[in-house]
């Protein structure tokens, strides 16, 4: 198997991994997550038992769409819109307040273009991360599936940016077969958006990576 094949197919796993381990803390601030938090960590929603939340329904969604379309964004968004529709109908627990009402436009007949509603929500940056890694090495098709998969239920220019940074960090990753460094991580953040209130994004996630306190001896 190649190498981009095998990250392909760990991002997935990853995701998968990651949301099931970290659904318990979705929500709980975070004095509370380092009280409920043991070592090492492990599946604990239901007697050690997990389950994965639509971080990783819409991963897969985006997977099966850029394998059928892997060059056409626009076939791309059409393809995942259609797969988030049936997703609906499934009574999705913990669906975003945005991402519902953008599905439920793309049920009305409203296209995947226009379907997103104005909202800096999370929805799609959870699924962008993939993008980056099918994408590496074409910065312009990065962008501009990453623009139509976050326009399905996003408007707001800053889901776009944080969607795009994923994709960018995940494209690194992928490229260099290793994770940035600080000042890597920032520069490729920064360039993802604009403004103000941007900056001070990029200046918070730079402040994480260097606290000590979201790095215990666990997980380091």
């Amino acid at each position: 198997m190649k190498d981009k094949e095998k990250i392909f197919l760990g991002c997935l796993a990853g995701c998968a991994a990651g949301d099931s381990i970290g659904l318990p803390y979705e929500g709980v601030g975070p004095r509370r997550i380092r009280k409920m938090t043991r070592s090492p960590l492990k599946q604990s929603l239901f007697f050690g038992r997990g389950m994965v939340s639509d971080d990783t329904d819409h991963t897969v969604f985006v997977a099966q769409s850029l394998i059928l379309h892997p060059l056409d964004a626009e076939l791309f968004a059409r393809s995942l819109a259609h797969r988030l529709r049936l997703w609906l109908l499934c009574i999705p627990a913990g669906i975003g307040f945005a991402t519902l009402r953008g599905i439920l436009k793309l049920w009305v007949g409203v296209s995947p273009e226009k379907s997103g509603v104005f909202s800096a929500g999370n929805g799609a940056a959870m699924r962008s991360a993939l993008i980056g890694v099918f994408h590496s090495r074409d910065a312009a098709l990065r962008e501009r599936f990453t623009r139509a998969a976050t326009l399905l239920t996003h408007r707001d220019p800053k889901a776009f940016y944080g969607a795009l940074a994923v994709a960018e960090v995940a494209a690194f990753v992928t490229e260099n077969q290793r994770k940035p460094s600080l000042q890597e991580l920032e520069e490729l953040v920064k360039k993802c958006g604009e403004g103000k209130e941007w900056e001070e994004v990029v200046s918070k996630i730079s402040s994480a990576c260097r606290s000590e306190k979201l790095e215990p001896e666990s997980v380091r």
